[in-house]
Parts: structure tokens; sequence; C-alpha cells
């Protein structure tokens, strides 16, 4: 089990980039780590439908999401699912 989360720091802040970093990172350390079947938990639901619909508007966001898109087609599973906030 690999565990990530988004850290707040200099420059952009916004929650769904950090998240969308934090998701990248854990796919290529599943990658690199010879991992093939991966689920991932997102906590913000409007990442989620961006990577399901695929239309992003902002361009940091888009490579985001392009980046999580091509290394989750890596892995031989994955699943991404919206976890509530409590």
């Amino acid at each position: 089990m690999i565990k990530i989360w988004a850290e707040e720091r200099e420059g952009n802040n916004e929650s769904i980039i950090l998240e969308a970093e934090a998701i990248r990172a854990s796919l290529i350390m599943a990658y690199t780590s010879g991992h093939n079947k991966v689920k991932i938990k997102f906590l913000n639901k409007e990442l989620m439908k961006k990577l399901k619909s695929r239309v992003v508007e902002d361009v940091k966001l888009g490579a985001l999401v392009e980046d999580v898109l091509h290394l989750s087609s890596l892995l031989s599973f994955y699943l991404f699912s919206w976890s509530c906030r409590d």
C-alpha cells in the first residue's frame, strides 16, 4: 500500500492542483515499484469529474490530468473512487 497526500507549499495551493499532483506522484511511485494494480481515493470530486470527462480549462491542471490518465493506462488495473470527507 502506498499512501500519499497533498501538502501546501509556495505557489499554487489550489486543492484540485495539489491533489492532482499527489495522485500523479502516487501513480509514478506505484509504476516504478512494480505495482500493476492501484486504487485511488479522491477527496476532490471536481478532479474526478475532470478525469472522467477529460475536459480541463486550466493549462497546469490539464497537464496533470493528462499525466494521471497516461500513467494509469500503464497499469493492468486501476480504480478511481471519490471519498466523501467526514
